[in-house]
């Protein structure tokens, strides 16, 4: 098993390492990674962050995988994101803007609170998050969730917590 994750900001590479201590997995960044060792593993785990409704680094991780897969291959995709846990609307925006149709029911994807480092952060996303709240508040239908989205981001904060991998490890345990 091969856990393989793209890290801007820490939260996504946490989460890796304590999935690699649970599993006692190989893990390695995706800048790392080649096709062939992709191809050397039964199960690959990936783990991004989500920037702009993207999972960072999950088009080029896809573009790794052998055409097609190694047969009998297990995919399974963690994203990252400072948007709450229980945000089951944003999550499966996510799913559905980053995982084909045809795929979504062969490749799980679990998602990770993690929060906000505006330190690591490249300039672009700062920018991009400074507009944020200026969208969210122009907004006609504000959802609490649009609400609590604004106070959330006016500043760096950590949500991560060992706890969120449990359904992921469950689900590798069991599959």
């Amino acid at each position: 098993m091969l856990l393989v994750y793209s890290s801007k900001t820490g939260f996504t590479e946490r989460y890796a390492n304590w999935i690699k201590e649970e599993l006692n997995c190989d893990i390695a960044e995706l800048k790392t990674i080649s096709r062939e060792t992709l191809a050397r593993y039964e199960t690959v785990i990936y783990g991004g962050g989500i920037y702009a409704g993207k999972i960072n680094g999950l088009a080029k991780f896809k573009n790794l995988l052998q055409r097609p897969h190694r047969q009998g291959q297990k995919i399974i995709v963690y994203a990252t994101g400072a948007a709450p846990a229980e945000a089951k609307g944003t999550v499966e925006n996510v799913i559905k803007n980053n995982i084909s149709e045809q795929d979504r029911g062969a490749i799980p994807v679990f998602y990770f609170q993690s929060g906000l480092n505006y330190e690591r952060m490249g300039l672009v996303s700062k920018f991009m998050m400074k507009i944020l709240p200026h969208i969210l508040k122009r907004k006609k239908d504000k959802t609490p969730e649009d609400e609590a989205m604004v106070e959330a981001i006016k500043q760096s904060f950590d949500s991560t917590d060992k706890k969120y991998i449990q359904p992921l490890l469950d689900h590798v345990r069991t599959a």
